[in-house]
Protein backbone atom coordinates (compact mmCIF):
# COMPACT_ATOMS: atom_id res chain seq x y z
CA UNK A 1 0.00 0.00 0.00
CA UNK A 2 2.82 2.39 0.84
CA UNK A 3 4.53 1.75 -2.51
CA UNK A 4 1.26 2.28 -4.37
CA UNK A 5 0.63 5.58 -2.60
CA UNK A 6 4.18 6.67 -3.44
CA UNK A 7 3.45 5.81 -7.08
CA UNK A 8 0.25 7.88 -7.04
CA UNK A 9 2.07 10.83 -5.50
CA UNK A 10 4.77 10.64 -8.17
CA UNK A 11 2.13 10.40 -10.91
CA UNK A 12 0.28 13.45 -9.61
CA UNK A 13 3.55 15.34 -9.37
CA UNK A 14 4.51 14.48 -12.96
CA UNK A 15 1.17 15.56 -14.39
CA UNK A 16 1.25 18.84 -12.48
CA UNK A 17 4.74 19.49 -13.80
CA UNK A 18 3.32 19.06 -17.31
CA UNK A 19 0.45 21.44 -16.51
CA UNK A 20 2.87 24.03 -15.10
CA UNK A 21 5.10 23.72 -18.15
CA UNK A 22 2.09 24.24 -20.41
CA UNK A 23 1.52 27.58 -18.70
CA UNK A 24 5.20 28.59 -18.99
CA UNK A 25 5.46 27.55 -22.64
CA UNK A 26 1.96 28.80 -23.58
CA UNK A 27 0.71 25.37 -24.69
CA UNK A 28 -2.93 24.37 -25.01
CA UNK A 29 -3.54 20.81 -23.78
CA UNK A 30 -6.52 19.17 -25.51
CA UNK A 31 -7.68 16.23 -23.40
CA UNK A 32 -10.27 13.50 -24.09
CA UNK A 33 -12.98 13.32 -21.43
CA UNK A 34 -13.03 9.51 -21.52
CA UNK A 35 -15.41 6.78 -22.63
CA UNK A 36 -17.11 5.78 -19.38
CA UNK A 37 -20.65 6.50 -20.57
CA UNK A 38 -23.55 4.06 -20.68
CA UNK A 39 -22.55 1.72 -23.49
CA UNK A 40 -25.21 0.56 -25.95
CA UNK A 41 -27.79 2.92 -24.44
CA UNK A 42 -29.39 5.87 -26.14
CA UNK A 43 -30.50 7.32 -22.78
CA UNK A 44 -27.76 9.19 -20.96
CA UNK A 45 -27.14 9.52 -17.26
CA UNK A 46 -28.39 6.13 -16.05
CA UNK A 47 -27.15 5.88 -12.47
CA UNK A 48 -24.63 8.60 -13.25
CA UNK A 49 -22.45 6.26 -15.32
CA UNK A 50 -19.79 8.35 -17.05
CA UNK A 51 -20.57 11.44 -14.95
CA UNK A 52 -17.25 13.12 -14.12
CA UNK A 53 -18.99 15.17 -11.44
CA UNK A 54 -19.41 11.92 -9.52
CA UNK A 55 -16.27 10.05 -10.57
CA UNK A 56 -13.31 12.33 -11.27
CA UNK A 57 -11.35 12.27 -14.54
CA UNK A 58 -8.07 10.51 -13.77
CA UNK A 59 -5.85 13.26 -15.19
CA UNK A 60 -7.97 16.41 -15.51
CA UNK A 61 -8.93 16.21 -11.82
CA UNK A 62 -5.25 16.71 -10.93
CA UNK A 63 -5.26 20.15 -12.54
CA UNK A 64 -5.52 23.17 -10.28
CA UNK A 65 -7.63 26.17 -11.19
CA UNK A 66 -4.58 28.05 -12.50
CA UNK A 67 -3.94 25.23 -15.00
CA UNK A 68 -7.44 25.18 -16.52
CA UNK A 69 -6.88 28.11 -18.88
CA UNK A 70 -4.37 25.91 -20.72
CA UNK A 71 -6.51 22.74 -20.75
CA UNK A 72 -9.63 21.99 -22.75
CA UNK A 73 -11.56 18.81 -21.91
CA UNK A 74 -13.50 17.27 -24.81
CA UNK A 75 -16.57 15.03 -24.89
CA UNK A 76 -18.15 13.45 -27.96
CA UNK A 77 -21.32 14.33 -29.86
CA UNK A 78 -23.10 12.16 -32.44
CA UNK A 79 -24.26 13.27 -35.92
CA UNK A 80 -27.76 13.86 -34.48
CA UNK A 81 -26.22 16.41 -32.07
CA UNK A 82 -26.77 14.23 -29.01
CA UNK A 83 -24.06 13.20 -26.59
CA UNK A 84 -22.42 9.97 -27.76
CA UNK A 85 -23.61 7.12 -25.55
CA UNK A 86 -20.04 6.18 -24.58
CA UNK A 87 -18.84 9.71 -23.77
CA UNK A 88 -18.00 10.75 -20.24
CA UNK A 89 -19.65 14.03 -19.33
CA UNK A 90 -20.01 16.59 -16.56
CA UNK A 91 -19.66 20.26 -15.68
CA UNK A 92 -15.88 20.14 -16.08
CA UNK A 93 -16.17 19.07 -19.76
CA UNK A 94 -15.54 22.24 -21.80
CA UNK A 95 -16.82 21.29 -25.25
CA UNK A 96 -18.02 18.39 -27.40
CA UNK A 97 -16.87 17.45 -30.89
CA UNK A 98 -17.60 14.66 -33.32
CA UNK A 99 -16.14 11.41 -31.98
CA UNK A 100 -18.07 9.03 -34.21
CA UNK A 101 -20.36 6.15 -33.31
CA UNK A 102 -19.85 2.77 -34.93
CA UNK A 103 -23.17 1.38 -33.69
CA UNK A 104 -25.47 4.40 -33.71
CA UNK A 105 -29.08 3.33 -33.09
CA UNK A 106 -31.49 4.51 -35.78
CA UNK A 107 -35.16 4.50 -34.85
CA UNK A 108 -38.00 4.49 -37.38
CA UNK A 109 -41.25 5.83 -36.00
CA UNK A 110 -44.85 5.64 -37.12
CA UNK A 111 -45.72 9.05 -38.66
CA UNK A 112 -49.15 8.99 -37.02
CA UNK A 113 -48.63 7.48 -33.56
CA UNK A 114 -44.96 8.39 -33.12
CA UNK A 115 -44.25 4.90 -31.80
CA UNK A 116 -40.99 3.17 -32.69
CA UNK A 117 -41.71 0.55 -35.32
CA UNK A 118 -38.16 -0.58 -36.16
CA UNK A 119 -34.57 -0.10 -35.11
CA UNK A 120 -31.24 -0.58 -36.81
CA UNK A 121 -27.67 0.57 -36.32
CA UNK A 122 -25.45 2.64 -38.58
CA UNK A 123 -21.68 3.08 -38.65
CA UNK A 124 -20.85 6.73 -38.13
CA UNK A 125 -17.31 5.99 -37.03
CA UNK A 126 -14.32 8.24 -37.64
CA UNK A 127 -11.76 6.83 -40.07
CA UNK A 128 -8.53 6.45 -38.09
CA UNK A 129 -5.10 5.02 -38.69
CA UNK A 130 -4.64 1.47 -37.40
CA UNK A 131 -1.55 -0.14 -35.94
CA UNK A 132 -1.66 -3.34 -37.95
CA UNK A 133 0.78 -5.22 -35.71
CA UNK A 134 -1.80 -5.14 -32.88
CA UNK A 135 -4.92 -5.57 -35.00
CA UNK A 136 -7.12 -8.63 -34.65
CA UNK A 137 -8.13 -10.70 -37.68
CA UNK A 138 -11.56 -9.08 -37.61
CA UNK A 139 -10.06 -5.59 -37.52
CA UNK A 140 -7.74 -6.50 -40.38
CA UNK A 141 -10.65 -7.87 -42.41
CA UNK A 142 -12.76 -4.70 -42.11
CA UNK A 143 -9.94 -2.20 -42.42
CA UNK A 144 -9.32 0.04 -45.41
CA UNK A 145 -5.94 -0.76 -46.90
CA UNK A 146 -3.95 1.81 -48.86
CA UNK A 147 -0.34 2.04 -50.01
CA UNK A 148 0.43 4.19 -46.97
CA UNK A 149 -1.19 1.99 -44.34
CA UNK A 150 -4.43 0.70 -42.90
CA UNK A 151 -7.42 2.67 -41.66
CA UNK A 152 -10.45 1.61 -39.66
CA UNK A 153 -13.70 3.09 -38.39
CA UNK A 154 -13.34 4.07 -34.73
CA UNK A 155 -15.24 6.04 -32.14
CA UNK A 156 -14.44 7.65 -28.80
CA UNK A 157 -13.51 10.91 -27.14
CA UNK A 158 -10.01 10.16 -28.44
CA UNK A 159 -11.50 10.77 -31.89
CA UNK A 160 -13.24 13.96 -30.71
CA UNK A 161 -10.19 15.52 -29.06
CA UNK A 162 -8.16 15.69 -32.32
CA UNK A 163 -11.05 17.59 -33.91
CA UNK A 164 -10.57 20.28 -31.27
CA UNK A 165 -6.76 20.09 -31.61
CA UNK A 166 -7.07 20.68 -35.34
CA UNK A 167 -9.47 23.57 -34.82
CA UNK A 168 -7.08 25.11 -32.28
CA UNK A 169 -4.20 24.80 -34.74
CA UNK A 170 -6.19 26.53 -37.49
CA UNK A 171 -7.23 29.35 -35.16
CA UNK A 172 -3.66 29.80 -33.95
CA UNK A 173 -2.40 29.71 -37.53
CA UNK A 174 -4.62 32.67 -38.37
CA UNK A 175 -3.26 34.75 -35.51
CA UNK A 176 0.06 33.58 -34.09
CA UNK A 177 0.00 36.37 -31.50
CA UNK A 178 -2.81 34.63 -29.60
CA UNK A 179 -2.07 32.94 -26.30
CA UNK A 180 -3.22 29.43 -25.45
CA UNK A 181 -5.93 30.77 -23.15
CA UNK A 182 -7.19 33.05 -25.92
CA UNK A 183 -7.37 30.14 -28.38
CA UNK A 184 -9.36 28.16 -25.81
CA UNK A 185 -11.67 31.11 -25.26
CA UNK A 186 -12.31 31.49 -29.00
CA UNK A 187 -13.21 27.79 -29.34
CA UNK A 188 -15.52 27.93 -26.34
CA UNK A 189 -17.13 31.27 -27.15
CA UNK A 190 -17.73 30.36 -30.80
CA UNK A 191 -19.11 26.88 -30.02
CA UNK A 192 -22.68 26.09 -30.93
CA UNK A 193 -24.98 25.92 -27.91
CA UNK A 194 -27.16 22.80 -28.12
CA UNK A 195 -29.97 22.45 -25.61
CA UNK A 196 -29.87 18.68 -25.32
CA UNK A 197 -26.14 18.81 -24.54
CA UNK A 198 -26.55 21.25 -21.64
CA UNK A 199 -27.09 18.56 -18.98
CA UNK A 200 -23.82 16.90 -20.03
CA UNK A 201 -21.41 19.51 -21.44
CA UNK A 202 -20.85 22.91 -19.82
CA UNK A 203 -23.05 25.37 -21.68
CA UNK A 204 -24.13 22.66 -24.17
CA UNK A 205 -21.11 23.60 -26.29
CA UNK A 206 -20.31 21.78 -29.54
CA UNK A 207 -17.30 22.69 -31.67
CA UNK A 208 -18.06 25.10 -34.52
CA UNK A 209 -14.91 25.57 -36.59
CA UNK A 210 -16.49 28.00 -39.05
CA UNK A 211 -17.59 30.30 -36.24
CA UNK A 212 -14.19 30.05 -34.59
CA UNK A 213 -12.44 31.07 -37.80
CA UNK A 214 -14.87 33.97 -38.22
CA UNK A 215 -14.03 35.16 -34.71
CA UNK A 216 -10.26 34.99 -35.16
CA UNK A 217 -10.40 36.73 -38.52
CA UNK A 218 -12.33 39.57 -36.95
CA UNK A 219 -10.21 39.54 -33.81
CA UNK A 220 -11.13 42.14 -31.18
CA UNK A 221 -9.17 42.38 -27.94
CA UNK A 222 -12.35 43.33 -26.06
CA UNK A 223 -13.75 39.92 -26.95
CA UNK A 224 -11.79 38.31 -24.11
CA UNK A 225 -13.11 40.50 -21.33
CA UNK A 226 -15.47 38.97 -18.77
CA UNK A 227 -15.22 35.45 -20.21
CA UNK A 228 -15.42 32.77 -17.50
CA UNK A 229 -13.44 29.66 -18.36
CA UNK A 230 -14.38 26.21 -17.09
CA UNK A 231 -13.31 25.90 -13.47
CA UNK A 232 -14.88 22.92 -11.64
CA UNK A 233 -14.60 24.44 -8.19
CA UNK A 234 -16.36 27.65 -9.27
CA UNK A 235 -19.24 26.14 -11.23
Amino acid sequence: EGAYNDYLDQTKSQFRKVFNKAIRKDVLIVMAAGNSGQLSAETQGWDGIGNLDQSAHGIHSLAKEKHLKNIILVGSVDPDRRLSNYSSYGKRVDIAASGGNKVKPIFETDPITGQVISTKTADYGIISTMLTSNASELEQSISITTEKGNYISENGTSMAAPMVSGAAALVWGENKALGADEVKTILIKSAEKIDNLKPFIKGGRSLNLLAAMDVVNGFDSDFFQNIILCAPDTI
